[in-house]
C-alpha cells in the first residue's frame, strides 16, 4: 500500500510539471486535459491528440523508489527479466557485438542512435528521499531507464552471467546548462523534465572526469518517439509488455498511462476514433447559395437581420 501511495505521487508529479509547463505554449486560461489516472487497460483512442505538431513525447516508468528497479530482472530473489528489459538488453549486446573490431560501422552507429534516444525518451520515476537540518524530504526525480538498470545490476547477485552488463567506459547523464557550465547527474528532478536546456548525455570518463561524446534533448517527437516503442515491442515478438508506465508529451495533450503492449501500440493505430458526446456531433450545413463566410460578409448579414439574428 505504501508503494502504491508513493508511485501515485509520482504520477501526479509527472503531471503538475506538465501544467507548469503548459504555460508556455498557451493562453494562461488554457488548461492540459483533465487528469485521469487509469490503471490495468487504459482507455484507447488517443490518436487524436498524439498527431498535434512541435511536441516532444516521453514514455516513463513509474517506480515507488530507486531500489525498486531492479524488479525489472530480479522477482522473489530470481532472475527474471521484464520484456522491456529484455529487449533493451538483446540491443544492448548486438551494440557491444557491432562495436568489435572490423565489424561495420553502420550497424554500429545505427544502434549507438537507438540507445542516444532512449536515453532522451524512456525514464523511470521516483520519489528520492533525503535529508534537510536532520528533517526527512524527498522530491520525485527523474532517470534514464538506461541509466539506473546499468548502475544497478549487480553481477555477483541473482543475475550472475546474465543481464545488461556495461562493456566500455561509457555512460550516460542526465542534466542542463546552469550559468554557462555543463552539469549532469544520473537523475534530475521531475519538474525540469520540460526545461529548454535539459538535455540527456552519452559520456566518456577520463582522468576521473565525464567527457560528452553526444547530447539530445529530452523527448523526442512523434515519429521517433512512435519508432523507439516499436522498436521495443517488435523485439519482444507478441509477449505481454509487463510495465507501469506513462506516456506524456511536453504540451500537455497527452498523459496515458499504459500496462500492456496493447495500449502502447494503441496510442499510435486507436482501434476506434474517439467518441464524443451528441452535444460536439458534427453535422453538415447547408449554407445559402453563393455566400461568402468572411467576418466582414457575418457581420453584414447580422446587422441587415437586426436583433434576430443577435
Amino acid at each position: 500500500m505504501a508503494a502504491k501511495l508513493w508511485e501515485d505521487t509520482v504520477v501526479t508529479a509527472l503531471r503538475d510539471a506538465q501544467w507548469i509547463n503548459c504555460k508556455g505554449f498557451a493562453l494562461p486560461q488554457t488548461f492540459p486535459p483533465g487528469f485521469v489516472k487509469m490503471d490495468g487497460n487504459a482507455e484507447s483512442a488517443l490518436g487524436d491528440l498524439l498527431y498535434s505538431s512541435g511536441e516532444r513525447y516521453y514514455l516513463i516508468e513509474v517506480k515507488s523508489g530507486r531500489d525498486e528497479v531492479p524488479t525489472e530482472w530480479i522477482e522473489k530473489g530470481k532472475y527474471k527479466e521484464k520484456v522491456v528489459y529484455a529487449s533493451l538488453r538483446t540491443l544492448w549486446e548486438e551494440l557491444a557485438d557491432a562495436s568489435e573490431k572490423n565489424r561495420p560501422k553502420d550497424k554500429r552507429d545505427q544502434l549507438l542512435d537507438f540507445f542516444l534516444k532512449s536515453i532522451s525518451c524512456h525514464h523511470v520515476s521516483y520519489w528520492n528521499p533525503w535529508t534537510a537540518g536532520g528533517i526527512a524530504t524527498g522530491e520525485a526525480v527523474l532517470e534514464p531507464y538506461m541509466v539506473a538498470c546499468l548502475d544497478l545490476f549487480d553481477p555477483e547477485g541473482p543475475a550472475k552471467g546474465k543481464g545488461m552488463l556495461k562493456w566500455n567506459n561509457n555512460d550516460f547523464r542526465i542534466g542542463s546548462t546552469v550559468n554557462g557550465t555543463l552539469l549532469g547527474a544520473r537523475a534530475i528532478p521531475v519538474r525540469k523534465i520540460f526545461h529548454e536546456t535539459s538535455c540527456a548525455f552519452s559520456v566518456k570518463k577520463i582522468n576521473e572526469k565525464f567527457h560528452v561524446v553526444s547530447a539530445t534533448p529530452l523527448g523526442l517527437p512523434l515519429d521517433e518517439f512512435e519508432s523507439y516503442i516499436n522498436t521495443l515491442t517488435d523485439i519482444a515478438d507478441g509477449e505481454a509488455l509487463d510495465l507501469h508506465a506513462i506516456v506524456l508529451s511536453n504540451t500537455g495533450t497527452t498523459f496515458k498511462v499504459v500496462s500492456t503492449t496493447d495500449d502502447l501500440k494503441s496510442i499510435f493505430s486507436p482501434s476506434a476514433p474517439p467518441e464524443r458526446s451528441p452535444e460536439q456531433k458534427l453535422e453538415v450545413l447547408i449554407p445559402p447559395s453563393s455566400f461568402d463566410f468572411s467576418q466582414e460578409n457575418l457581420d453584414n448579414w447580422r446587422r441587415k437581420r437586426g436583433s434576430t439574428f443577435k
